[in-house]
């Protein structure tokens, strides 16, 4: 073997040691991370992006710097406290990741597709159905919506830390983190960085009356200004909740207690993917696409962990995710 080979076999095998110390969640948030580092780099700088440049590689460099201390050693005695801090961890990156799209879609793509997507609506329903909806949108029908539209973070919150803290079963939770990671990472924030736009409530203003509504649709639009505000395509609330429902149901028989929360989050969900549109927040597109989504990782997550599982252990590392 030439030392050229030599070199490019241990080069090839130190990447495949480095990509082992991270769960296939892990690489789907710290490549999107990269991604957009690069991309950052490759534009046009700017004084805004020059000053939150070191945000992205900050976060990235402790992400990754997280992984390797977190990752699983020979022996130790309480395997799954590592696990717990290591998975709420993720979490905690996955917000953090999200709280900066706010100034990273406009960086990467100044342009805005309302007209586009819009335009899909009207072909569908002959006019858009942010205006077809207004003689249903009563103040009882408002709030209704807008609590559910609000209550998105937390319900969500509640499935994920209670997945993190109490599946024991490293290998099921590879499944349930690998999707809803990916369905972010990997599908929501990537779409909303190729075809931004802000929603019907802004491309059809002039053409709505004010929503009549109270505490919920006040708290359900001070949820929607917390975040990307260009975050239409897809919608990661359809995808998100369709996702955690299609996991319920597929774990139904693994606990007594999947039963009651598949259908609870069934009901849920489709409170929130009506108020999507019933509160103009999305384009119908934008909901079919985030099915798409959750339907694509919700029936392939579970064997894509596995075989990263493989990956991993065949390069010396222990635990299929954490």
């Amino acid at each position: 073997m030439t030392a050229a080979r030599r070199t490019r076999t241990s080069v090839a095998a130190a990447l495949r040691r480095a990509l082992a110390t991270l769960g296939l969640p892990e690489l789907a948030l710290a490549s999107f991370q990269l991604s957009v580092l690069v991309a950052l780099l490759l534009r046009d700088r700017t004084a805004e992006v020059d000053r939150r440049l070191p945000i992205v590689a900050g976060l990235l460099v402790a992400y990754l710097f997280q992984a390797r201390l977190l990752r699983a050693r020979p022996g130790e005695r309480h395997p799954h406290a590592r696990r717990v801090v290591r998975r709420l961890s993720t979490t905690a990156f996955v917000l953090l990741t999200y709280f900066q799209l706010r100034w990273i879609i406009p960086a990467l793509h100044a342009a805005t597709f309302d007209a586009e997507l819009a335009a899909i609506d009207e072909a569908l329903y002959g006019a858009p159905p942010a205006v077809l909806l207004q003689p249903l949108q009563t103040f009882a029908a408002v709030e209704w919506f807008g609590f559910f539209y609000w209550s998105f973070f937390y319900v969500i919150g509640a499935y994920t830390i209670a997945h993190c803290i109490f599946e024991r079963d490293a290998e099921r939770f590879a499944g349930y983190g690998t999707g809803i990671v990916a369905v972010h990472a990997w599908g929501g924030w990537f779409g909303y960085i190729l075809l931004p736009g802000f929603g019907p409530y802004v491309h059809y203003a002039g053409r709505l009356e004010p929503l009549d509504g109270g505490t919920f649709l006040a708290m359900s639009g001070t949820a929607y200004s917390w975040g990307a505000l260009r975050d239409i395509f897809p919608s990661l609330h359809t995808a998100v909740m369709t996702f955690i429902t299609i996991h319920a149901f597929r774990r139904w028989s693994v606990h007594r207690l999947y039963k009651p929360v598949a259908l609870l989050y069934l009901f849920w969900t489709l409170q929130i993917v009506i108020a999507t549109v019933f509160l103009r927040w999305h384009y119908t597109i934008d909901l079919v696409a985030g099915l798409a989504l959750a339907s694509a990782w919700g029936f392939a997550s579970d064997r894509l962990a596995r075989r990263w599982a493989e990956f991993r252990k065949a390069n010396g590392e222990l635990d299929p995710w954490f």
